[in-house]
């Protein structure tokens, strides 16, 4: 792969390829997306994020980037004053961890209760994740978590006050 720089006065010679009609087009623009994310990747921090309209502030980029995905085994509390980030940081470092293979199981997220539907809400809006409430029916459940769903979201007095929910998110295999 190459650069060529044409000057204006030369652009009149150039050759403009046309379609024959042979050719198949959306492989054409595959391959071309192909070669525009392997030269993109590595000069990007996340490639999660450069297919994603949202853009984080410096501290956050910092949080995840510059601290959270260089743990080797990240298990972590996420604390600061409401409307810092910290479900966009949360995100942020569950979809690069996953592309990383960082993250390779189930993720329990444990929230105030008034906040689990937003961090639901959220995590799809801004990542595609697809997160699901543990209730206390999950928690009643003899079966560990369902197999089919990778994040959870718990609210913390459920947490704390039930322990068949504490159970469940442990798993029947824990000791």
């Amino acid at each position: 792969m190459f650069e060529v720089f044409i000057r204006a006065n030369d652009v009149d010679s150039c050759k403009v390829p046309t379609s024959d009609g042979s050719g198949d087009s959306g492989r054409a623009i595959a391959a071309v997306w192909t070669e525009w994310m392997r030269w993109a990747i590595p000069r990007i921090r996340s490639a999660v994020l450069a297919t994603r309209p949202l853009r984080p502030f410096a501290h956050q980029d910092d949080a995840v980037f510059g601290a959270m995905l260089s743990q080797p085994r990240l298990r972590f509390l996420l604390a600061d004053e409401p409307g810092t980030g910290k479900t966009l940081m949360t995100g942020m470092y569950l979809a690069e961890g996953r592309r990383r293979g960082l993250v390779p199981g189930k993720t329990v997220i444990v929230v105030p209760a008034h906040l689990v539907e937003k961090w639901i809400r959220e995590l799809k809006r801004f990542f595609g994740i697809d997160a699901h409430r543990i209730t206390a029916e999950i928690g009643r459940d003899p079966l560990d978590l369902r197999d089919d769903v990778d994040v959870w979201v718990v609210s913390l007095d459920l947490y704390t006050y039930n322990s068949d929910v504490r159970r469940k998110i442990v798993g029947s295999r824990a000791s």
